[in-house]
């Protein structure tokens, strides 16, 4: 365990968090149903293992065009089984946006987990982001739309009404 925490320390330190086995086996995303108590964690494997969506977007954080991938928000939605509720999306800092159940489509947003073809890293907002694709339909580029990325994504919760 101690072996663990100073891998990550270290990791932090240098400013990159990369995959390698101790992070394979350790929860990087969790999901907590707040209507019937059931609780999904996630490894990176896990998240891997979903069908993966890419998208080309730019975005007001950083400049140019970036290409990301990662399993859409409907597929980890559907994994953790929570299919017909309004989702809190927290990150590690605490910021955390509530996302309408209506606004999650397949194609709607993306938890991404790579960026231009390899891992997030901490510093740059990974390890995992929930980023919707802003260059696909010119309505999308809005400050609602904005509000809804996440960066460094920790937990996604099942809100209640």
């Amino acid at each position: 365990m101690k072996r663990k925490l100073l891998n990550a320390l270290m990791s932090l330190y240098a400013g990159t968090f990369p995959i390698n086995e101790a992070l394979a086996e350790d929860a990087i995303l969790f999901s907590n149903h707040a209507v019937n108590g059931c609780n999904v964690s996630f490894i990176y494997d896990d998240i891997l293992a979903m069908l993966q969506t890419e998208f080309v977007t730019n975005t007001i954080w950083t400049s140019g065009v970036d290409r990301y991938a990662g399993p859409s928000l409907a597929a980890v939605r559907n994994t953790a089984e929570i299919l017909h509720q309004d989702l809190r999306v927290y990150a590690t800092n605490d910021y955390n946006v509530d996302f309408p159940v209506e606004s999650i489509t397949p194609t709607s947003s993306s938890l991404t987990i790579q960026v231009n073809c390899g891992p997030f890293s901490m510093r740059e907002k990974g390890l995992i982001c929930l980023l919707l694709s802003l260059d696909d339909d010119n309505s999308f580029p809005t400050e609602d739309n904005f509000a809804l990325s996440v960066w460094q994504v920790r937990q996604i919760d099942v809100s209640p009404k």
